[in-house]
């Protein structure tokens, strides 16, 4: 018998909503695409060990219920177990976080009904995944993956901040309180990149409040920050907002909601297959963080690499 779709959902996803309405919608989701599986996630990281288990399992299809967090980690786990020579299952995705960006960077309404739409639907396409070697909170060196945008400086303060902030106010409140706090403790880094582009290597120097390696178009629960990035073109966008201080910074900043930020002075965009990027100045480490996928997961130094059309998106 050919084993189930599995739904893997994070409960305290959408301020724990989704432990309370999701059960309600499997009889929806059976009528759409048949039976499955479902299991919880119970701790962070715990994603990627059950996506991992599904794809040796031979599901056909994993479906992330839950944030861009959520997602990338599932996604994670799956290229873990295509390293070891499994063939991973299709990856769908339920939006249920606090920014859901990855949707809008597909097109995808945030609509319950939309994404099991796409979950349905026979239309597949090729997703670029980004992969990160990165420096964790308890100073070991770690990877993930992530589907979205990598982002280092003022999303990580931002990542923490709405960590703790009160989800009942949505996603967009909840970001923009997070972001102003994150504002008063922001640092200027100064930063060496060592940039991969098609196959040739240059050294960078930048001043920056923020440097992001999008996959996709938005982060921090609409930002336009790379419009032009593309989930399977096999490279990131990589935009750097910088500013002699932070009142030039916001300057700089505003326009982002509108992607009208890249035609204003102290921003930087350039493409990339890959980096690696170290912070000179340590005394602003505190507050030089990793924003990967919503998560706060460290700090630099980072090697970031693209691979190319490395899982199967139902979308």
């Amino acid at each position: 018998m050919q084993p189930k779709p599995l739904f893997i959902v994070n409960p305290q996803s959408g301020g724990g909503r989704t432990r309370h309405e999701f059960p309600g919608l499997q009889s929806v989701i059976e009528q759409r695409i048949g039976e499955f599986d479902l299991v919880w996630t119970a701790r962070a990281g715990h994603g990627i060990d059950l996506a991992r288990a599904a794809a040796e399992d031979e599901r056909p299809l994993v479906v992330a219920v839950g944030g861009d967090g959520t997602l990338g980690e599932i996604a994670t786990g799956l290229l873990q177990a295509k390293a070891t020579g499994n063939v991973p299952p299709e990856l769908g995705f339920i939006g249920q976080g606090t920014g859901c960006d990855f949707a809008r960077g597909l097109g995808i309404p945030h609509e319950f009904n939309a994404y099991l739409e796409r979950i349905a639907s026979p239309s597949r396409r090729k997703l670029d995944i980004g992969w990160v070697r990165y420096r964790a909170h308890d100073g070991t060196t770690k990877e993930r993956h992530f589907v979205n945008i990598l982002s280092v400086g003022l999303g990580g303060l931002v990542d923490r901040h709405v960590e703790t902030a009160n989800r009942q106010l949505g996603g967009k409140a909840a970001y923009f309180l997070a972001s102003a706090r994150s504002m008063l403790e922001a640092k200027r880094g100064k930063l060496t990149l060592r940039v991969v582009n098609q196959g040739e290597e240059n050294t960078r120097e930048l001043g920056s409040y923020l440097i992001a390696f999008c996959n996709g178009t938005h982060f921090g629960s609409g930002m336009r920050v790379a419009p032009m990035a593309r989930l399977d073109d096999g490279r990131f966008e990589v935009v750097s907002l910088d500013g002699s201080n932070k009142f030039s910074f916001l300057r700089a900043a505003r326009g982002i909601y509108a992607g009208s930020h890249l035609r204003s002075p102290g921003v930087t965009h350039f493409s990339c297959e890959g980096a690696e990027v170290k912070l000179e100045n340590e005394e602003v480490r505190d507050a030089f963080l990793i924003d990967c996928d919503g998560d706060a997961i460290g700090t630099l130094p980072i090697e970031v690499k693209m691979l190319r059309n490395a899982l199967t998106l139902r979308a």
